[in-house]
Formats: structure tokens, C-alpha cells, sequence
């Protein structure tokens, strides 16, 4: 990492934690009752607490949440210890602690350590140090990648699992790590298990490389803990290790889960709005991929079998989505079940934005940084992911009009702590990102006309 990584990564840190997560909204609720229903009950069933959300299974009579797993189980210690530390708590809801811990096990330190990921990567490609912030910090603050950071959904924990496993395999050839990380990520997101023929293509067309039969039982090994993870929850839950709960939803709002887990076709309309729409789309909330695409673009780099099969996999998961009912991912900011994608897009691009050098993808990739940055800031600041499905355009009809009302979002550290204004508070964060980011660009350029 070294010690502008380090910097790096001290700066944006308390940047990541500065918006608590503590709505009670039924996606973080329902993965926190399964950590609270751990924690207190030692129970797998959530019945106590089954009138909190609408995000639950209904299976032989007992409520259980309907989310995949690892990120409520991560949470388990922290909340524990939270609980012992501060007594036991009510009965009533919300119980802040256990969303809170959820959103730092499962978003704020995944976030961070996927920075340091694209850190050593840039390095590996030889990026100039500023260059170098100025990517991760467009890549990570700036994105919708930053907003979930600070949430209790398993979308950026899950896409840090998948890069892991990803990298191992197509960079490091480690099979045996790929699979264990991949079917992990499958507990944090059960879509993202659609990786697993594509990783094994993988060791298929690297046979001139790698031992294929010995690669490939070491993937199956590697897979196995995450498979029999995935099939022991699935027991607990529906009593089948191949059934998922999301069959047995019991909301009305997603009765369509019952055939095919909401799954059909993929609809024009739906690619469309995952990946340009201004309401749904990864380009509009991840910015400093269009830098990619340009660069990939100038660059024109050879097209090899091992990017084709990465650029297939990336491919079918976004028509898996684009398939699914509900798409958009109901009340959210940007293409939520797209933030795995979106992370390893931005690992690809630290292969290719380095070599376009010159003083134009500079400006470019601060102009993404501050586009991307102004929208995350007018997010955190007033609904953070809560935007109605129906909202074409939330930063007109949504973000703005309520960043000007002054209906700002309560839920800020300094806030909820030390009672400072939320206004104070979303500023403060503001002006951090922003002189942060200027001051290790400062720091990243001392650096080069010292080497």
C-alpha cells in the first residue's frame, strides 16, 4: 500500500462511517432481525419480531428473514458484544445497534477493503499516484458504491467476495481461493452464484497454464464451504437445501417471487434502465466508468479468450437482472443489484485508465469524481437509497427539491452523537471528501517529483 495508500485509506475511513444506517426499511430490517433473532432468541425464526418488516418468509408456519445470509451472521459478534456492552434491549424497534453493526461488517469495511484492492492494482499498472486517488476516490465516494458502503444490504460485501475470487482465478490462478471466495459471495448475494460456469470456462481455457483436472478440483473445493453454507440456511429456512426462502415470500407486494423467484426474460426496457437511464443507470451512478469505457476505447486493447469469458460473465449478470421483476430494486439509488458488476468494471479499468496518460483523462477522471461526488452528497443528505421505483429522474425531482426544503437526512454520526445540525454534519462531510481528496493529490504529486 504503502503510505499514500495508507493515507488513503485513513481519510476515507471516518468518510464511510459518517451516515448511520438506522432507518427502519424492510431490506436492512429483515437482515438485522436474523442477527438480532441469533443474538437473542438463538433462533434461526424471526417470529417475535415479524411485524418490522415486510422482507420475510413465511415457511410451515414460523417467519424468517428472506435474505441471504452471511451478512447477518457477520454482524452477530458486533451486535453481541454491542448488547453486553449496553444491556439487554426492549422490545421495541428499531434496534439501531444491530443495523448499525450490519452496515459496518457488511458495507463500510468490505468498501474499504476493496480501495485497497484497486490501490495495489493501479500500482501493479504502474499509475501515477495522483492519478492513482483520483481514480479510487471517483471509484468509491463518488459512486453508489460510497452510499451503500453505509448500509445493511449485501451487495458490496458480495462484490468484494467476487473480486477476490474473481482475481484469483483470471490474475493470481489460485482456483482453490477463486471458488471459496465466489461461494461465499454467493452467501452474501444468491444471483452472483450465476459466476461459477464462467469461472470454471476459466480454468478451461487456461489449460495451457494451468493444470486443468487439478485446477478444477481445487475450485470444487474451494466452492464446497460456501455451498454447504448456502444448502445448511436453505434447511434451516424452507427445510430444503436447494429451495430458497424468497419462494416463500410473504408479502403481497412480491407474490411473483413464488414462480421462478421473479425471474422471466430479460426486457429491452429493463437494460436500458440499467445501464443508462438516468434513474437506474450504472453510468449515471458510477461515472468514472464512462472514463473506462473511453479509455478502452482509445486504447483498443486485443480482445483474448480470458476477456472474453470475463466480459460473458459481466454480460449474463446483467441480463439476470434485467430479467428479474423487479429490476430497478424497488426504493433505491442506482442499479443496486448491479454494485458487484460495478466493482469489477472499475478492478478491469485499473488495467487499461492508467495507460491513457496525459492531462485529459486527469481532467476526466476529476470530472466524474465531482459529478458522481455532488450526487452521492445530495443522496446522503436527504434520502440516501430510499427513491421511489416510479422517480425518473431523482436528482430534479427528488434530490434537489428536498436538499433545498431543508429535509435532510437525521442520520449522521455527529448527529445522532453530539446532536450537531444535520445541515453542519452533511457539509462537514462534504468539504472532507473534497480536501481530502485535494490534499493526497497534493501529497501524490510531491511524491512524483521526488521519484
Amino acid at each position: 500500500m504503502g503510505r499514500l495508500g495508507w493515507s488513503v485509506l485513513a481519510i476515507l475511513a471516518p468518510l464511510l462511517l459518517w451516515h448511520v444506517d438506522t432507518w427502519h426499511t424492510p431490506n436492512p430490517t429483515s437482515r438485522a432481525l436474523l442477527t438480532i433473532s441469533l443474538v437473542e432468541d438463538h433462533s434461526y425464526q424471526i417470529d417475535r419480531f415479524k411485524d418490522w418488516t415486510e422482507d420475510k418468509a413465511l415457511v410451515r408456519g414460523h417467519y424468517y428473514s428472506d435474505k441471504a445470509p452471511l451478512s447477518s451472521w457477520l454482524a452477530v459478534p458486533v451486535y453481541a458484544l454491542s448488547t453486553a456492552l449496553s444491556g439487554k434491549p426492549s422490545n421495541s424497534f428499531p434496534r439501531h445497534s444491530a443495523i448499525y453493526s450490519g452496515a459496518v461488517v457488511s458495507g463500510v469495511l468490505p468498501a474499504l477493503l476493496f480501495i485497497a484492492l484497486l490501490w495495489q492494482a493501479l500500482g501493479r499498472a504502474q499509475a501515477s499516484p495522483t492519478l492513482s486517488v483520483l481514480y479510487v476516490f471517483a471509484a468509491v465516494p463518488a459512486s453508489m458504491i460510497g452510499l451503500y458502503a453505509g448500509t445493511f444490504f449485501g451487495h458490496v460485501l458480495g462484490g468484494l467476495l467476487l473480486l477476490i475470487g474473481w482475481k484469483a482465478l483470471f490474475d493470481d490462478r489460485r482456483p482453490f481461493l477463486a471458488g471459496l471466495a465466489l461461494a461465499l459471495a454467493g452467501t452474501a448475494e444468491f444471483p452472483l452464484l450465476l459466476f461459477v460456469p464462467f469461472f470454471l470456462l476459466g480454468i478451461v481455457i487456461k489449460r495451457s497454464e494451468m493444470r486443468i483436472w487439478q485446477s478444477l478440483a481445487s475450485l470444487a473445493l474451494g466452492l464446497a464451504p460456501g455451498a454447504l453454507l448456502i444448502a445448511g440456511h436453505n434447511l434451516l429456512t424452507t427445510g430444503s437445501p436447494l429451495v430458497f426462502a424468497y419462494k416463500y415470500v410473504d408479502s403481497p407486494s412480491f407474490q411473483h417471487m413464488h414462480t421462478l423467484y421473479g425471474f422471466k426474460l430479460p426486457r429491452l426496457d429493463a437494460l436500458w434502465g440499467l445501464t443508462f437511464s438516468r434513474a437506474h443507470g450504472i453510468l449515471f451512478h458510477v461515472p468514472v466508468l464512462v472514463v473506462s469505457l473511453l479509455a478502452i476505447l482509445w486504447k483498443r486493447p486485443s480482445l483474448t479468450r480470458s476477456m472474453a469469458i470475463r466480459i460473458s460473465a459481466i454480460v449474463a449478470y446483467v441480463l439476470l437482472v434485467a430479467s428479474y421483476q423487479m429490476w430497478e430494486g424497488g426504493w433505491a439509488f442506482g442499479p443496486r443489484h448491479l454494485i458487484p458488476v460495478a466493482m469489477l468494471l472499475l478492478y478491469e479499468g485499473t488495467k487499461i485508465v492508467p495507460q491513457a496518460i496525459g492531462k485529459v483523462w486527469a481532467w476526466a477522471l476529476s470530472l466524474s469524481f465531482v459529478t458522481g461526488g455532488a450526487l452521492v452528497f445530495l443522496a446522503k443528505s436527504t434520502t440516501v437509497y430510499m427513491i421511489p421505483a416510479q422517480v425518473r429522474f431523482p436528482l430534479i425531482e427528488l434530490l434537489i427539491p428536498k436538499f433545498l426544503a431543508g429535509e435532510l437526512n437525521r442520520n449522521v454520526l455527529p448527529t445522532v452523537l453530539w446532536g450537531m445540525s444535520p445541515q453542519l454534519a452533511h457539509i462537514f462531510w462534504a468539504h472532507a471528501v473534497v480536501f481530502g481528496a485535494a490534499w493526497l493529490c497534493k501529497k501524490a504529486l510531491s511524491t512524483e517529483q521526488h521519484s
